[in-house]
């Protein structure tokens, strides 16, 4: 089963870049529909899981970190402020490449940033995804979904951003990461503090991603399918798992 989710995962990766090319009405309501899902099943899922986060990395974090008392917290704004920063340095870069006459993408560094941080995120999601008592990623399907609408989200926000760089180099990546992270996940046990601290980490950036994405300049954005799907994704997810 969790190849399979595995190999939803990398699909969405291999087909985000075509799907970006759909033209009309459709297209709109799929993606604002999706940010919904990604948005809603970070605030009912992950978020409410960063108190058992904070059980989890308290006892080391109190070491370095003795006056954070929500450790689990803290990290998830860093990882608000990370993605954040990294949006604002990618619009930055595609501005400047603009007024250069080049080309409307951003340039390699910025790049190269997108790809370590979305590398990591997949190496994370994969490895959770091969514990089956991992409680986050329960029920596996309205995880696996979730996600993949929230990669179809985040790999199109990059092919716009970096064009055929990212079709010919960064998807393969993306998809690498996951392989890597499912192969790790199979052989070994990474500590479920480590895992805990970027579950944490990668949450904020998820509600970075896809609001971010909703609220960018020039995007006609249909906010009454980005409402229905996080709402009705609320109640399937509040239905499939009662307090």
């Amino acid at each position: 089963m969790s190849l399979a989710a595995i190999g939803v995962l990398i699909a969405v990766h291999l087909t985000a870049g075509y799907v970006d090319r759909w033209q009309g009405r459709g297209k709109l309501l799929f993606f604002s529909a999706a940010a919904g899902v990604s948005v809603a099943y970070t605030v009912m899922q992950l978020l409410p899981q960063l108190s058992r986060s904070d059980r989890q990395i308290s006892a080391i974090a109190r070491e370095y970190l003795p006056l954070l008392e929500r450790h689990g917290y803290f990290l998830a704004v860093v990882g608000i402020v990370v993605f954040y920063a990294n949006a604002v340095r990618i619009s930055r870069s595609r501005g400047a490449q603009i007024a250069q006459g080049r080309a409307d993408q951003a340039d390699r560094r910025a790049f190269a940033t997108s790809m370590v941080l979305m590398s990591i995120f997949n190496m994370m999601v994969a490895y959770s995804i091969t514990d089956p008592n991992d409680p986050e990623i329960q029920p596996i399907v309205l995880f696996v979904v979730a996600l993949a609408l929230f990669y179809f989200v985040a790999d199109v926000a990059l092919h716009s951003s970096y064009k055929q760089e990212y079709h010919r180099v960064g998807r393969w990546i993306l998809v690498g990461a996951l392989l890597v992270g499912w192969l790790v996940g199979t052989k070994f046990e990474v500590s479920v503090t480590v895992i805990a601290s970027f579950v944490a980490f990668f949450a904020g950036g998820i509600l970075v991603t896809g609001l971010g994405n909703e609220l960018r300049t020039g995007l006609s954005r249909k906010v009454w399918a980005f409402g229905i799907a996080a709402i009705a994704y609320s109640f399937l997810m509040m239905f499939l798992q009662p307090a």
